[in-house]
């Protein structure tokens, strides 16, 4: 009897788990995703899916300032107005969507403010773990689907918790004192804007230093923790 409750309840996962996996691909797929990105999607961790979602996004770009047929839903789909800043809100969208594939709730606060997202890692359930740069001797080894949170002046000291002018991005590949990140609101090269440019460009940053510091990464976790 009790081996037969079990194998519906897994049954009823399964469909359920599928369900929402089918549901989400037009809609993934729209945003220029390509079926790499929901191929086995349900058995895949949340922060690697997002940063695959992240990665079909590269090459999107403003028709306007802060705004454009996919800037602009990107910006309301998460709460904003259209002529917002949207890195923050690139980054809780790829989340979204991703979270929206897996059938789970996000873990990431649905606002387009950096220092919000942090302070919200701080929170009593949060599933977001702060990672700072230079807390640890070993090195913080980064992982595909980290959230990056810059400052874009040139201190990211005592931050965590306080309002902060910031930007963001999802990290793909971590190098040891460099990182890799696909971040909205941006500039492809870097001449332009780093922290207010067009478009959806992988970048390569410094994790420690450089001209917008990191303050903090946060990465998934189902035990938060401050390291």
């Amino acid at each position: 009897m009790k081996s037969g409750k079990l194998f519906l309840a897994t049954l009823l996962l399964s469909l359920f788990c599928l369900a929402a996996s089918a549901w989400a691909v037009p809609y993934v797929q729209s945003e220029r995703s390509s079926s790499s990105v929901t191929d086995n999607a349900v058995f895949r961790s949340l922060p690697d899916l997002a940063a695959d979602i992240a990665v079909s996004r590269v090459g999107i770009k403003e028709t306007g300032y802060n705004r454009g047929p996919e800037v602009s839903k990107i910006i309301t789909r998460n709460g904003g107005q259209v002529g917002q800043s949207w890195c923050m809100y690139e980054v809780v969208d790829c989340y979204r969507v991703a979270s929206v594939i897996k059938g789970i709730k996000s873990p990431l606060k649905r606002t387009g403010s950096c220092w919000d997202q942090l302070r919200a890692a701080t929170l009593p359930g949060s599933k977001m773990k702060i990672l700072v740069p230079g807390a640890s001797a070993g090195g913080l080894q980064l992982k595909r689907g980290d959230v990056a949170i810059h400052s874009r002046k040139a201190t990211n000291r005592d931050l965590i918790g306080k309002s902060f002018l910031g930007h963001t991005g999802i990290l793909l590949a971590d190098h040891g004192k460099t990182f890799t990140s696909s971040e909205g609101n941006t500039s492809c090269d870097d001449s332009g804007s780093q922290a207010d440019g067009d478009g959806v460009c992988i970048k390569e940053r410094k994790e420690m230093g450089g001209r917008m510091p990191v303050v903090a990464f946060l990465r998934y976790d189902q035990l938060p923790a401050i390291t």
